[in-house]
């Protein structure tokens, strides 16, 4: 059976070295910020969703466009001084952006407590139920029809073999 080059690609992801890269990049990168720069990202990222045509974008655009549609709001509310912070955000590279960002945005679609969410661990994949790993992915990425089923398929087996390891 001849397979598609991209189905092929999907096949040899590895999912878990995968989700523990972005365990730890999430881990690190928002150590880097204060608790009120955390606050302003994820106050500034409400309501928006991800497209995977701007991977890394959509977090600096916010908070560029928050400063400057609200000069000293933001500042004032989260106790911050603008240029140190983005002396820290502008200059990190496209895949730390999309994992903040990324990051950032989950907290608003599990309604997490702020304190335990910017101080606690960063969720594992295999802590979600399988259909909100599918409908993240899809939503992030617009998975195409002819790849869902070895997408599921992977993500079934992730988990599997996440839960054995435990």
């Amino acid at each position: 059976m001849i397979m598609r080059e991209d189905e092929e690609l999907m096949k040899g992801i590895d999912n878990d070295c995968f989700a523990q890269l972005y365990i730890e990049s999430a881990s690190e990168l928002r150590k880097r910020f204060s608790r009120g720069e955390i606050g302003m990202m994820i106050d500034v990222m409400n309501g928006t969703m991800l497209d995977e045509r701007f991977s890394g974008e959509s977090l600096i655009v916010n908070v560029l466009d928050s400063f400057d549609l609200y000069p000293g709001m933001y500042e004032e509310k989260w106790d911050i001084e603008k240029d140190s912070f983005l002396k820290k955000l502008l200059p990190l590279s496209p895949f730390e952006r999309t994992v903040l960002e990324t990051w950032v945005v989950d907290f608003w679609e599990e309604g997490h407590n702020f304190d335990k969410y910017i101080s606690g661990p960063v969720r594992r994949a295999v802590d979600l139920p399988v259909g909100a790993i599918l409908k993240r992915l899809d939503e992030k990425v617009k998975i195409p029809e002819h790849l869902k089923e070895p997408v599921t398929k992977a993500v079934w087996e992730y988990k599997l073999n996440a839960s054995v390891a435990r």
